[in-house]
């Protein structure tokens, strides 16, 4: 049988388009994903220093406590 070589030929180009613009919406997904991680690792990092001093302060507290209850 004949194949219709224009048709088909229109046919792969608007597959190609497709996929050429599912790539595209691939990459801005993938950017702004990338964009999310990188913020979320910068709070995270914020609130592990947060969470370090907290550590730091509540130490100092408790010698605190101890050189109050050493005293008694």
């Amino acid at each position: 049988t004949p194949i219709n070589v224009t048709d088909k030929l229109g046919r792969m180009l608007n597959e190609l388009e497709h996929a050429h613009l599912y790539i595209a919406q691939l990459e801005r997904e993938n950017g702004a994903q990338t964009d999310l991680i990188a913020s979320l690792k910068a709070e995270q990092a914020t609130q592990r220093a947060a969470q370090h001093r907290a550590i730091a302060e509540l130490a100092v507290i408790a010698a605190r406590l101890a050189a109050l209850e050493a005293r008694d």
